[in-house]
């Protein structure tokens, strides 16, 4: 029956419930069936005739426990104030927010996370990060890996990368391959070496040549203080003789004089003479003044002829002159002599005819040499002098194609350092020969002055 109202059943009706329609089983109902109080108000439940689910209409609120052996549908929302125990599968349709979860396993298609306030212990099995190469993945802090790293696409460091064991790598930018550049450096230390090895031999050959340079300078300074003195003695020579000279230019002087006074004389004889023949004096007496006269000139001739024995005859002035050499040769010493100040020599520049630098040794100690472009200059010294030093400056021209010098017999290298020209435009060397002999120049030179 489907209202009771009008049944009085000892006043209990009110607390029976009915389906909507109770003149027929749920089984003959379809759809959706009510459950009414006695009365015949809903009480908000319904149950389908077909399906038998059973539907809440107004809130549904469980104040124990609950279990639920099958599936539980709900469209709208839940709100559960205590725990959930779930342990089969959970689907949800929509949105799932919580302000904590907690899962041992997630299974998820798409991950969005906003903030990780915890660290992750690890994550196992492969993972990927991004899905495009302009994806951008950032990691903030210190990232330790203890496997291997391996990049596909190029690198960027903006800060430093420190490397506490080797870096494998077959091509490096800038370098090439490294097992070749690495074969490369190896051969040029090597020569650097090598190169090092030569250069020490040939600093030891310059530095024992300048010890002998200054034992040479040396004893070219004791020469120099002798032949101060040397020339002390020439200028009090040189005093005593320009003495002799003024003391002679004094008596020619008065011999001028003389000379002088007596032609005066004799044009007053030659007056007189004249005279006498036109006033016809006595003959005797005319006689008598040519006589004096002629003696006065005899004496005249006399002091003349004494004159030229005395200051013009050659082999006084020979034997001087012969003195004066002798007095020159003591210029050219052996053993010590001193200088003071400075002496200088003159520099020679050396010609070269037919590719040939002809240097005569005799010449002085000093000699410039300016190299022919693309050609060889042979140097051929010549009148060498035993116990000389010789210092030439060897100049390239300005620019390419440069020269080149070789050396005739008689001119002899180190041989840990033979002397070639610099191949550099505008270069100047400076090379320094000492002889023993009349044979044999000894060189060393200093090469590329700036």
């Amino acid at each position: 029956m489907s209202n009771l109202s009008n049944l009085f059943i000892s006043q209990s009706f009110y607390g029976m419930v009915n389906l909507e329609n109770s003149l027929e089983p749920l089984s003959s109902a379809s759809g959706d069936v009510e459950l009414q109080d006695g009365i015949g108000d809903n009480l908000g439940l319904r149950i389908n005739a077909t399906t038998k689910e059973f539907t809440v209409v107004n809130n549904f609120k469980v104040d124990g426990n609950s279990d639920f052996n099958g599936d539980v549908d709900i469209s709208g929302s839940l709100t559960h104030t205590g725990s959930i125990d779930i342990v089969g599968d959970l689907t949800i349709q929509g949105d799932v927010t919580a302000n904590v979860g907690n899962f041992d396993t997630v299974n998820a298609r798409l991950l969005n996370i906003t903030e990780e306030s915890a660290s992750v212990i690890f994550s196992s099995g492969s993972n990927v990060l991004g899905d495009e190469e302009t994806d951008r993945q950032d990691l903030i802090g210190q990232v330790i890996v203890s496997g291997t790293l391996g990049v596909e696409g190029n690198s960027a460091f903006t800060g430093s990368l420190t490397v506490s064991n080797e870096i494998s790598s077959s091509t490096v930018n800038g370098i090439g391959n490294v097992t070749s550049y690495s074969a490369s450096v190896d051969n040029r230390l090597d020569q650097l070496e090598s190169d090092s090895g030569s250069q020490d031999q040939r600093l030891d050959s310059l530095e024992a040549f300048t010890g002998s340079q200054e034992n040479i300078n040396s004893g070219y300074n004791s020469f120099t203080s002798s032949q101060e003195t040397l020339n002390g003695f020439y200028n009090q020579h040189t005093q005593s003789l320009n003495d002799f000279t003024s003391s002679q230019l004094n008596i020619n002087s008065g011999y001028n004089t003389f000379t002088s006074s007596a032609d005066s004389r004799l044009d007053n004889i030659e007056a007189t003479t004249a005279s006498l023949q036109t006033n016809k004096l006595d003959v005797s007496v005319y006689e008598t003044d040519s006589a004096s006269f002629d003696s006065r000139i005899d004496n005249i001739e006399v002091f003349t002829s004494s004159l030229a024995t005395t200051f013009l005859s050659a082999s006084i002035f020979n034997a001087y002159t012969e003195s004066q050499d002798n007095l020159n040769l003591t210029f050219a010493t052996t053993g010590s002599n001193t200088f003071s100040g400075s002496i200088n020599g003159e520099v020679t520049q050396l010609s070269i005819v037919a590719n040939t630098a002809s240097m005569d040794c005799s010449l002085g100690n000093f000699f410039n040499l300016s190299l022919v472009g693309g050609a060889d200059t042979h140097l051929k010294p010549t009148n060498i002098q035993s116990g000389q030093t010789i210092t030439i400056r060897v100049n390239q021209v300005g620019s390419p194609p440069l020269g080149t010098i070789s050396s005739a017999p008689g001119i002899e290298y180190s041989v840990t350092s033979p002397y070639t020209a610099s191949a550099v435009a505008s270069a100047t060397d400076v090379v320094a020969y000492v002889t023993f002999d009349e044979n044999t120049l000894y060189g060393s030179a200093v090469k590329r002055f700036i």
